[in-house]
């Protein structure tokens, strides 16, 4: 994946916010911060990285390590949300242009829940299949 300030880069099990803050480095060095207008500072500042995440206090250390590599995070804007992204929850994240993600492969959830821009009401099925139908939406 190559991100780029154009990106509007998502990570619905965004953990301590690794991708967001390793797709933050990679368009910094291939780019040019400098040069940017005030526009694209505004974009790379409030539209370019979200996430979301479950865990209370791996939220925490998520909003901490985007505050140590410069990203801001704003519960109205940019950043990582603390919420379900299996659930409405997600809705609260603009639509993607690049999804980074390592979901939590391994565990089951009842789903009856809307998964962004999908519909469906399903008996079990294993958070791999939510949260590939997620980012296939």
């Amino acid at each position: 994946m190559k991100p780029t300030l154009g990106d509007i880069i998502q990570d619905p099990a965004a953990g301590t916010g690794g991708f967001l803050i390793s797709a933050n480095r990679y368009i910094r060095e291939h780019g040019d911060p400098d040069s940017w207008s005030d526009v694209e500072q505004r974009k790379y500042r409030k539209n370019t990285f979200f996430g979301m995440e479950f865990v209370q206090d791996t939220h925490r250390l998520a909003l901490m390590n985007l505050m140590m590599h410069g990203l801001d995070s704003d519960p109205k804007e940019s950043g990582i949300h603390y919420g379900d992204s299996l659930s409405p929850d997600i809705e609260a994240l603009p639509k993607a242009t690049l999804i980074l993600t390592n979901p939590p492969l391994a565990q089951k959830k009842v789903v009856g829940c809307h998964l962004a821009m999908i519909s469906h009401s399903l008996p079990v099925i294993s958070n791999s299949a939510s949260y590939s139908m997620h980012i296939a939406g």
